[in-house]
């Protein structure tokens, strides 16, 4: 549901209190301007956006009934004809709602007030009217001070409410904020004098001169911003799909490790059942049965160490036997292998020399 506001300028407020304060009596009459729905949108981090509608009414002019009761009866009933003749030259479509001020009274509206505010408004077929009621009062007994106090009140199916009134040149703006003020009700001096040097400052669209070039301008930059943006969302989509490779090289490249390392423990355990096989024949020779190929020669002998270009894991157990004649010179033979334990050697064959 809109929410209603009532907005009207300084000077309509003081020609309303001047009126009543130069009256011997109560005084009312009709209140003329427009009435619109506006609608804002507020974006804030709680949520993406947040659509307000604000019925706002403008009162721009008030025409004051010369009596009391002059446009209604006693039982609230309005006369067309009578409201006609007040308005004069204006049109009906203008009145927005009518006013009463009332000396020492509360700011709450009568029964009668009530009654008529409801006959008005079918009267003239405008669901959307407004009643304003002004209270002075007095703050010293001499009469010197006066206060003077102002409502409006609005209705939603026969219920009443009160509407907040906000008076143009006594408000605040908020920051960076405009302003939306209807202008008043244009006479025939004022509508000759914008006609005869409005064409120096407005364009032929009502719009200030230099407000369609900041609007050209804006139009420009929205321009380059949209263009930025798609160049800022296309990087995005190409640094995600080189992720999406880099992430894929990864994969690959952790696997072809994983599969490397089993490999080398596979080999890394031929190795060792070798060896293991190597010396369970030698220490089965030395304390079993013996063969042609097969010697123990004792301490008689040396072992050589295997050449460092022999890259097999085997040389670290098994080497070459150094002999030592009866002169005491010293030779190696090559042609058989002595393991470093027990001092056997035999004769290279082709499968040893797999190793």
């Amino acid at each position: 549901m809109a929410e209603p506001t009532v907005r009207m300028s300084g000077i309509v407020l003081a020609s309303l209190m001047f009126q009543h304060v130069n009256s011997d009596s109560d005084v009312e009459g009709l209140l003329l301007g427009e009435s619109r729905f506006e609608e804002q949108v507020t974006i804030s981090d709680s949520q993406a956006d947040n659509i307000h509608i604000e019925e706002i009414y403008n009162i721009q002019k008030h025409i004051a009934c010369h009596k009391l009761n002059q446009f209604y009866n006693s039982v609230g009933d309005v006369n067309v004809d009578a409201v006609n003749k007040i308005l004069a030259d204006n049109k009906q479509e203008s009145v927005i709602g009518w006013y009463r001020q009332r000396r020492n009274t509360e700011q709450q509206m009568t029964f009668r007030e009530k009654m008529v505010h409801e006959k008005l408004k079918s009267s003239l077929s405008n669901p959307h009217m407004i009643f304003v009621l002004l209270t002075p009062s007095k703050l010293t007994a001499p009469g010197s001070t006066h206060r003077m106090e102002y409502a409006a009140f609005t209705s939603r199916s026969r219920q009443f409410m009160n509407v907040p009134v906000l008076v143009n040149n006594l408000g605040l703006l908020e920051q960076l904020a405009y302003w939306k003020v209807s202008a008043a009700c244009s006479a025939a001096g004022y509508n000759l004098t914008m006609k005869k040097h409005g064409s120096r400052f407005f364009s032929s669209n009502g719009l200030l001169r230099e407000v369609n070039e900041v609007n050209k301008m804006n139009d420009s930059l929205q321009a380059e911003l949209q263009k930025a943006c798609g160049d800022v969302e296309e990087s995005e989509r190409l640094v995600e799909t080189l992720q999406a490779e880099v992430s894929a090289l990864r994969r690959r490249l952790s696997e072809k490790k994983q599969r490397g390392a089993g490999k080398g423990s596979l080999w890394s355990l031929c190795v060792r059942l070798s060896l293991t096989v190597i010396l369970f024949v030698c220490f089965n020779r030395l304390y079993g049965a013996q063969r042609e190929d097969l010697a123990t020669v004792g301490n008689n002998f040396e072992i050589e160490d295997a050449p460092s270009g022999f890259k097999s894991p085997v040389w670290r157990h098994f080497g070459f036997p150094i002999y030592t004649n009866t002169t005491g010179e010293k030779w190696t033979d090559k042609t058989k292998t002595a393991c470093k334990y027990c001092n056997i050697y035999r004769q290279h064959q082709q499968h040893a020399a797999a190793y």
